[in-house]
């Protein structure tokens, strides 16, 4: 399969995302690099796309966060590899500059994370192509983006991965992403939410949270030890409320998705520490 090949992949991406805005100078970190020639070589397109995702209630910002999307395609040998559409968050707050630059410091930090995660899996798609496991078509690599919770203090991220191996085969994911705004992107935790020195609730969260957990009947055998190990980086914040996720086939087959469990904020109040509830806005 020739280059040209690779050059036609990326028009039809282009093509298929008319609607959208070229961006003559994308975000900080959204550009694409080609590795050394030992490497698969990354080509890509950016355009951005519309709406913007506004803060939330109640918060003086004025601005958002819009999304650029990304099309990369990672060929070796002339032959594609992977082929990957990217939609990714930047920031443009127009009335705050130290707002601007901490959710943009913090969204070019999973930038490069997240493009840390799509270049190693260009690199296993194209030593699997180099050692003559060609896939029965070639794989594919979504990621995009939801803000579930903006205000002048805190931002909620969850990044959806789905990938198909070239087989017949989908698998889904999501990474998340909680971090406040007054403190240049500092992480939210399990810990800071659930506790401080006078409050140690973090226990009794996980507790309520198998609680619900078992009034499904879908759950695998062992579910219990599988959400105490990933309760405390799966979830994200929406509104007022708490909500913990989990990928598919993790406590369930895959045929039931992605399973989540939403603590409301009556349920939180006597859980959360100090600085969750200000955090959330509950009292």
């Amino acid at each position: 399969m020739k280059k040209t090949f690779a050059v036609a992949l990326i028009a039809i991406c282009m093509l298929s995302l008319s609607s959208c805005a070229m961006r003559a100078d994308p975000p900080q970190g959204l550009t694409s690099t080609d590795p050394d020639q030992t490497d698969p070589i990354a080509e890509s397109t950016v355009e951005t796309t519309e709406p913007y995702i506004e803060p939330g209630p109640d918060t003086a910002i004025l601005g958002g966060v819009g999304a650029v999307q990304e099309n990369r395609v990672f060929s070796i040998d002339d032959t594609v590899a992977l082929i990957v559409s990217l939609s990714l968050p930047y920031a443009e707050i127009a009335d705050n500059e130290d707002v601007q630059a901490r959710v943009t410091q913090k969204i070019d930090e999973i930038t490069a994370e997240i493009s840390e995660y799509v270049d190693n899996k260009g690199k296993i798609y194209s030593t699997q192509i180099a050692s003559g496991d060609a896939p029965l078509e070639t794989p594919s690599l979504s990621v995009s983006f939801t803000l579930s919770y903006f205000t002048e203090k805190a931002m909620s991220f969850t990044f959806n991965f789905t990938e198909t191996n070239g087989y017949g085969n989908t698998a889904q994911s999501c990474r998340y992403y909680n971090f406040e705004l007054d403190a240049f992107g500092a992480p939210i935790t399990f810990d800071t939410l659930f506790s401080d020195r006078m409050n140690d609730s973090r226990a009794e969260m996980i507790a309520k949270l198998k609680e619900k957990a078992a009034e499904r009947d879908d759950l695998y055998m062992g579910y219990d030890t599988i959400i105490e190990e990933l309760a405390p980086t799966n979830w994200y914040i929406s509104g007022s409320s708490i909500i913990f996720r989990f990928d598919p086939y993790l406590i369930a087959p895959s045929s039931s998705g992605f399973i989540s469990f939403e603590f409301t904020a009556s349920e939180l109040l006597p859980l959360l520490s100090e600085y969750g509830a200000e955090l959330l806005g509950i009292s």
